[in-house]
Order: structure tokens, then sequence, then C-alpha cells
């Protein structure tokens, strides 16, 4: 009977860690045109596969960066202010001629396609 409870709790405890998974991803509006954004968007999906858009600024000049940059911010700290935890970031790789390996390319232009993965530890 014990060994029956043990796998019934393991069980449901491996279930509740796989279905706290947070996703966000930063895209053009033109991939998600019913964000309502004009320029880039920041898609974040719950773990209950709400999707929600962040409109980012699209700098044109090396100084604007910091705007597209703060609006990034705010949006993964309303992710983080909930409890997640991040715990890998994915590049898209090659997005572009001068791309670093970073979110942001030395022309200081965003990188779209890059992903987060946040959990509950």
């Amino acid at each position: 009977m014990k060994k029956l409870l043990f796998v019934l709790a393991f069980a449901f405890i491996g279930q509740q860690a796989f279905s706290q998974m947070y996703i966000a991803t930063l895209a053009t509006s033109a991939g998600s045109p019913q964000s309502g954004c004009s320029d880039n968007v920041l898609v974040k999906i719950d773990p209950l596969g709400n999707i929600t858009y962040d409109c980012i600024s699209y700098p044109t000049f090396n100084y604007e960066i910091e705007t597209a940059m703060a609006e990034i911010n705010i949006g993964l700290n309303s992710i983080i202010n909930q409890g997640y935890k991040l715990i890998k970031i994915t590049d898209p790789g090659g997005a572009s001629n001068d791309n670093t390996g970073g979110l942001i390319t030395q022309s200081s232009n965003i990188i779209r396609g890059t992903v987060w993965y946040f959990a509950i530890p």
C-alpha cells in the first residue's frame, strides 16, 4: 500500500513540475498580426497556453536600442515576478551577418527569434 501511495504521489508531483513552463519569444508583428503591434512583439505563452503580446519598439538609431531593451526587460520581469526562473535562452544563430550570438547585433538591431524559457523551481 505504501508503494502505491509513493508511486501516485511521485506521478502527481512529476506532472505538476512539467506543467509550469512559461515561454517568451521575440518576433515580428508581421508574424503575429493579431498582436496589433507595428514593429517587434514579445510573445508570451503561459503554462495554460494563453498567449499575450507586448509591443516592442524597433530601434532605427543606435541610441534607441535602450528603449527596446527596456520594453523587453519589462515583459520578461512580468514573468519573473510571478515566481518563474529563467532556465534557458535560445538564439536563432545567424539571424544576420553581424550576429554576435546575443540579443543585439553589432549594428544595434534586435535579433528576432530569441526564445526565453522559464519554469517554476
